[in-house]
């Protein structure tokens, strides 16, 4: 279980994929601590190193990096927290071997349910993350933008403690934010999972995220 995640002089890069963009970014040091149950912006415009780092720390950084990463205050390597980490909306779930083509949402959760053991039904996983019925027995490749939702909800079904959201402009980051009204968020957070997110639109962040973070004038500033 994820007590904290502590940042020391931490500097390093990525390569950051989603559904729509790619980049690689690297990022000056930063130092903070990350507590189970909040939320974490990461203010910077695409390409900056706010992606790159939430990418990090999903655990899918660059072997090469500068200063420590401790979880539970016990030093590791970065890519250690790809076993607790999640990246929305990947629809691929490795643990299940989710690229098998009668894959709906409603095998995925069960499967992963079992995989996990976690104490969940598939049908409170469903209502929880707000799926709908319509999409509920399609294949992934069928589910349109209710995937960011599917995508959250099996990796909760998997166990995941950490979910990284990918770099959001100002046209997608409404993404977020429905995830955040429907209590998409909340909910998360209330079990005691870590949430980052990458965007340029800090007021958004500032409002919707419990901390937020920046790269300001070769300073790392933590909120």
């Amino acid at each position: 279980m994820i007590q904290s995640i502590r940042l020391e002089q931490f500097q390093s890069s990525a390569e950051c994929k989603s559904y729509v963009y790619q980049s690689r970014e690297s990022f000056l040091q930063c130092s903070c601590r990350l507590l189970p149950g909040n939320s974490y912006g990461v203010i910077s415009d695409f390409g900056y190193g706010g992606w790159g780092l939430v990418t990090c720390i999903g655990g899918r950084g660059s072997e090469s990096y500068k200063g420590k990463i401790y979880l539970n205050d016990e030093s590791i390597m970065p890519c250690d927290l790809s076993q607790y980490s999640c990246f929305i909306p990947e629809n691929i779930f490795p643990a299940i071997n989710s690229e098998d083509n009668l894959m709906t949402p409603m095998i995925c959760i069960e499967k992963a349910l079992f995989v996990s053991g976690e104490p969940y039904t598939v049908s409170e996983i469903k209502e929880i993350f707000k799926l709908s019925d319509n999409r509920f027995k399609r294949h992934l490749e069928y589910v349109s933008g209710e995937i960011w939702q599917i995508s959250a909800a099996v990796n909760f079904a998997l166990g995941k403690d950490i979910f990284c959201y990918p770099w959001l402009n100002e046209y997608d980051i409404f993404r977020y934010q429905v995830a955040c009204e429907v209590g998409i968020i909340d909910y998360l957070k209330k079990k005691g999972k870590i949430i980052l997110i990458s965007s340029s639109q800090g007021s958004v962040l500032r409002k919707l995220c419990d901390h937020t973070m920046r790269f300001h004038k070769a300073k790392f500033v933590f909120k």
